[in-house]
């Protein structure tokens, strides 16, 4: 039987990194991700990247006080509504359309069982590791002018930056990235 913690032992705990809580965030969140995800269309490493992203997402709202306990929210709908938003913007996303498009056509001109050719989706998910390597101020500032469509101003505010040094900081990240992806040979996937 596995232990059960409140909200501000969850808190604290993801707060501190405990790994103990990791685990048990694992085990009782991510089924209902899972879930979520594979009824909406995803798969299941679909739900695991978001599930990763709803923790950090959480942590990060933990540690800038964006999270505050409260009498009526409990932690764990505060997280499945995080994980609820960051599905559906994967499902906008460039790369989850292009992987039901390519699984469609090739459904559609060779039936179910064919394997789908995936090179589009390995530029994108090379993409996305790509990203993953430019430093953390350059993914939070491209995630949140790309993938959560935040204003200027506001992602200046966020990270307490001038709206001229973000302006700046994001012509070099997105320098940095066509180089890297030019390297890759994505520099198609971000034009």
């Amino acid at each position: 039987m596995s232990a059960t913690y409140s909200n501000q032992e969850i808190r604290d705990g993801l707060l501190h990194q405990d790994e103990r809580m990791l685990m048990y965030m694992y085990n009782q969140y991510l089924p209902a991700v899972i879930k979520l995800v594979t009824n909406e269309g995803g798969r299941r490493d679909d739900a695991m990247d978001v599930f990763q992203d709803g923790i950090m997402a959480l942590y990060t709202n933990i540690r800038k006080g964006k999270y505050t306990i409260t009498e009526n929210t409990k932690i764990s709908t505060y997280f499945l509504q995080i994980c609820k938003y960051r599905w559906y913007d994967v499902k906008k996303s460039a790369r989850f359309r292009t992987t039901d498009t390519i699984t469609d056509e090739v459904r559609n001109t060779y039936g179910s069982d064919a394997e789908p050719d995936f090179k589009a989706v390995d530029r994108y998910q090379g993409l996305h590791t790509v990203i993953e390597a430019l430093g953390d101020q350059c993914k939070e500032i491209l995630k949140r002018f790309y993938w959560e469509k935040q204003k200027m101003d506001e992602i200046a505010t966020a990270l307490n930056m001038t709206t001229a040094s973000l302006k700046n900081g994001k012509y070099r990240c997105m320098q940095r990235l066509k180089s890297k992806a030019g390297e890759m040979n994505l520099i198609n996937t971000i034009q």
